[in-house]
């Protein structure tokens, strides 16, 4: 499985479908929410800052992340009572002070500490994981006009992929939503 996933980041993935740019957030906006009810569901949108209700618009669900972490922090915690509660309360008992063997707030900072270490990890690796990172190439990298996605322009990729794609009715409408270029980018298939 490790090979698999070392193997699917290595390699690119072949995108291809539709690049149209906007001049303003509003006509971006505009053209997913539009390409949404034609039922295109594979969509990207790359902007130089974060446009409000973008992400109701493309369908985005909730992340994943905060449950990766609260699940392997609680693991965390309990790997840290279950090692200290084994440690000096039945494999090596020490009686030190007459303080009782499995002892709550002696093990607080190292239920903490591996608490937050667990959680880091997880959030680390599910992270890079979700997103599938690191990708080592993009069709976007030798295209001189989507470099102006970080800097003031909006950019909508309707993937080719999407099993309502048509090519001749996606640029027709995002013509008419103010597209100012709309190309084919990626591999002719």
């Amino acid at each position: 499985m490790l090979k698999k996933l070392i193997k699917k980041q290595i390699e690119p993935i072949p995108m291809k479908g539709i690049l149209a740019h906007f001049g303003e957030p509003n006509f971006l906006l505009n053209a997913v929410k539009n390409l949404r009810a034609l039922g295109l569901k594979q969509m990207e949108v790359y902007s130089p800052y974060p446009v409000h209700g973008i992400d109701d618009a493309l369908g985005v669900t909730r992340s994943k992340i905060p449950w990766i972490s609260l699940i392997f922090g609680l693991c965390g915690f309990a790997a840290a009572v279950l090692m200290q509660g084994w440690m000096n309360a039945i494999d090596f008992k020490l009686n030190i002070g007459g303080k009782p063997f499995f002892s709550g707030p002696a093990f607080v900072p190292i239920m903490f500490e591996l608490t937050v270490l667990f959680s880091a990890c997880a959030t680390f690796v599910g992270l890079f994981t979700i997103c599938g990172l690191p990708k080592f190439s993009s069709v976007f990298e030798k295209d001189h006009r989507a470099h102006k996605s970080t800097d003031n322009e909006f950019m909508l990729f309707v993937d080719a992929e999407d099993p309502k794609f048509n090519e001749n009715s996606v640029k027709q409408k995002l013509e008419q939503l103010k597209g100012i270029e709309i190309r084919w980018i990626g591999k002719e298939s």
